[in-house]
């Protein structure tokens, strides 16, 4: 199973949203495309990919791999669709630009809605997320799951799987991991399972709160916090 996410146009061509390539476990990929560097654009900086930000507040992302240039249009907003449509916004996040935070499972880059395996999720993914210029503060990143139980029965609530405060820039191993790691573990028979990682701006120190697992309301969490989202990523697995 795969989500469905809606591509992105523009005047001139149609292009994959939000991932910059094409998987075969998801909807999301497309061709690539070529986008325009009109001067005077805003730039925001990622340490696996450019960014450009386009009049309109249309976005472009390019990236080389394996000696292509690989360059994605729109990518924010048709991914905002895709977390919007799955109710992630604004029942477990507040709205946001929708910028894409790029999660690595070994080689395998997670495409929004993508199915993966219990076993390929097992550890940690490296995560990155796009950080505006001359951005010095403190982020959070959250994992959980909208769908424990199940789907049917998850009442609304989640199941936290990793949560991380204080992190300086993109540097995870910095920041105090206040719930550790744990991969996906959907009980067997319940069906898929969405599993949403989120990265928030902090607008103040944290307090390093203490958190349980079971019946986490992310949306409760941040407000808490005043933490201010800024990157998502979502993918699905399933005990079949």
């Amino acid at each position: 199973m795969s989500i469905n996410v809606p591509r992105a146009t523009t005047d001139s061509f149609t292009i994959s949203a939000a991932s910059l390539s094409a998987s075969p476990n998801s909807e999301f990929g497309g061709r690539r495309s070529q986008c325009g560097s009109p001067a005077g654009s805003g730039r925001y900086r990622s340490s696996s990919a450019q960014v450009q930000r386009l009049s309109g507040g249309a976005s472009c992302r390019s990236e080389r791999r394996d000696g292509v240039i690989i360059q994605d249009v729109n990518a924010n907003d048709a991914l905002l669709t895709a977390l919007q449509r799955e109710r992630f916004v604004p029942d477990r996040i507040d709205a946001f630009a929708g910028a894409e935070a790029t999660a690595k499972y070994g080689d395998v880059r997670v495409s929004p809605g993508e199915k993966l395996s219990v076993e390929r999720t097992a550890n940690a993914p490296e995560l990155e997320w796009q950080l505006r210029e001359n951005d010095s503060g403190a982020h959070t990143v959250l994992m959980f799951d909208v769908d424990a139980p199940s789907r049917a029965t998850s009442h609304g609530l989640c199941w936290l799987h990793w949560a991380i405060v204080d992190i300086p820039g993109l540097d995870i191993v910095r920041g105090a991991e206040i719930v550790p790691y744990a991969g996906p573990t959907p009980p067997k028979g319940s069906g898929p399972h969405r599993y949403v990682l989120a990265v928030y701006r902090q607008t103040r120190e944290s307090s390093l709160p203490q958190l349980d697992r079971p019946r986490f309301d992310p949306l409760r969490f941040a407000h808490s916090l005043a933490l201010e989202p800024i990157a998502a990523n979502f993918f699905v697995a399933e005990n079949e």
